[in-house]
């Protein structure tokens, strides 16, 4: 089972929401990416700093998960065929909070079923203690447990928010990825980054 507000963020903030165009053109920076070594479905080493000069959208899941995980990585999809109708350059990235099943073998195989591409979508994996350090300091996004298939969502509870990262790898917006609206919300959190002021 995946939370949809993170416990401790300032996820609560109007940029969640719907709101006027003057609104959505004030993003404040948020953070920045860390330094986080991964492992992509290829087998690649990456850093999300690899992606400087792009949009990125963020995201955790795993391969395991039962209930919300597919509808995330479905979204995520959607997005990517709404910015490839666009001329600006971008990435995805989904990051497995259960690394020790999630090996770039496991990715592979999710991947090559749902249709995902390594050019514009990776799936990475790492270190656990690092991608949940990254995840709540980083991200602001809620991470707890570990795999437990005796347990609710199989023991793991994360934040389910689409992150959007500006070319020069700063954290810009958090995106509802279940809202009805949401790619269309993000498409307005691009539009503002990426106008001229």
């Amino acid at each position: 089972m995946s939370r949809l507000l993170p416990r401790r963020s300032f996820l609560a903030s109007p940029l969640l929401v719907a709101c006027s165009k003057k609104r959505v053109a004030e993003l404040p920076v948020l953070g920045a990416l860390p330094e986080l070594p991964l492992t992509d479905q290829e087998g690649q080493v990456r850093r999300l700093q690899d992606y400087r000069g792009k949009l990125l959208l963020v995201a955790f899941f795993f391969t395991r998960c039962p209930s919300v995980c597919p509808r995330l990585i479905a979204r995520m999809q959607e997005m990517e065929r709404a910015l490839a109708q666009g001329s600006r350059p971008f990435h995805l990235a989904a990051i497995s909070v259960d690394p020790e099943h999630d090996t770039p073998e496991v990715l592979r195989g999710y991947a090559s079923a749902r249709g995902i591409r390594a050019e514009s979508f990776s799936l990475l994996t790492g270190d656990h203690s690092q991608i949940a350090r990254a995840a709540e300091e980083n991200f602001k996004i809620g991470l707890e447990g570990s795999y437990d298939p005796d347990k609710p969502g199989l023991g793991i509870t994360h934040g389910s928010h689409v992150i959007l990262v500006d070319r020069e790898s700063r954290i810009r917006a958090f995106v509802r990825t279940f809202d009805d609206d949401a790619v269309r919300a993000l498409l307005g959190y691009v539009e503002a980054l990426e106008s001229p002021s």
